[in-house]
């Protein structure tokens, strides 16, 4: 058999296995140009053939990563790489062809997230000779890690996003220096209804009040469940007066519809606790829970706005 033969019958073989481990395997030069590639290349839209200058690695790419894979690529053939291998998602214009027959033009179009591990190749006198890299699909990882994220910051009665995802709101909204208006929204006497009715009418009643506040709130106000009957909003653009008229028409609105649909049982109602959103998030969140202590003590059915000091500290109220 020839030398020539060989290599080949090599490089097929090459290819073969890492088409069947989903991986693509990359042969660059010196300063990251791909010079060969397996198979699985081109059903990824790349067709080095059709090409007249050869690309990149960063050109495979989406424009907003190729900078940063272009470092690494760098960094890796330098042998100075601080990290073991880089993720990025394929650049779109060429990913038109990936995923054919699973879910039309649009599913297409998804970025498809790849990792890519660079290793020099050792040349003649131990001098570097190129580099291979491998192109690994992690699709399904990804997938997996947002599925688990989203699960992680949702509450599983009601499907509204839990504590975590509203305090993870709370902190990126403060951390870009804007201001609004924290709110918590409670059940009055929850947990006397839920032994008088049981666990089963319970979570019943919290989702139906989970559906009521979702009529109510319109979108991008982060309405969260705390825990028990007790849900968070909040109100970016509003200031004190404005957002405490808001909290005060959806307990008057829960109010109403309950007494409506009482008949012979308990008319059930809603507080609420207010306050801004200024400075220091944790000061935030106890102004509104003492807001809303104040709310139930005061006879529930209503909306409290602290200011400062807690009510109990103060003279009197925002309004009567």
């Amino acid at each position: 058999m020839s030398m020539g033969s060989t290599v080949d019958f090599g490089n097929a073989l090459f290819g073969m296995l890492a088409d069947i481990a989903g991986d693509i395997i990359l042969k660059t030069d010196n300063l990251g140009f791909i010079e060969g590639a397996s198979p699985g290349l081109d059903r990824l839209g790349f067709d080095l053939e059709g090409l007249l200058i050869a690309p990149h690695i960063a050109d495979l790419a989406d424009l907003r990563f190729a900078g940063e894979v272009r470092d690494y690529c760098r960094d890796a053939l330098g042998g100075t790489a601080k990290v073991d291998c880089i993720e990025f998602p394929l650049a779109r214009a060429a990913s038109v062809d990936v995923g054919v027959g699973s879910g039309g033009p649009e599913a297409r179009r998804a970025p498809q997230w790849f990792a890519l591990r660079l290793r020099r190749a050792p040349g003649e006198g131990g001098n570097a000779r190129g580099a291979l890299a491998m192109l690994r699909s992690i699709e399904g990882r990804r997938s997996l890690e947002d599925r688990l994220l989203a699960s992680a910051l949702t509450d599983h009665l009601t499907g509204l996003g839990n504590r975590r995802a509203y305090l993870a709101m709370l902190s990126r909204h403060l951390a870009e220096g804007a201001g609004g208006v924290v709110a918590m929204i409670d059940v009055d006497s929850f947990r006397a209804l839920n032994l008088r009715f049981g666990p089963a009418s319970g979570d019943e009643m919290i989702c139906a009040f989970a559906d009521f506040l979702r009529v109510m709130l319109p979108e991008g106000r982060c309405l969260a469940r705390l825990g028990g009957a007790r849900f968070a909003f909040f109100l970016p653009d509003d200031d004190g007066v404005a957002a405490l008229d808001k909290a005060e028409e959806i307990v008057r609105t829960f109010a109403a519809l309950s007494h409506e649909s009482a008949r012979d049982g308990p008319v059930v109602t809603a507080s609420a606790g207010l306050a801004m959103l200024d400075g220091s998030l944790d000061q935030a969140l106890a102004n509104a829970e003492r807001a809303l202590i104040l709310a139930k003590a005061a006879g529930g059915t209503r909306a409290e706005l602290a200011q400062g000091l807690p009510y109990y500290l103060t003279q009197g109220r925002l309004r009567a």
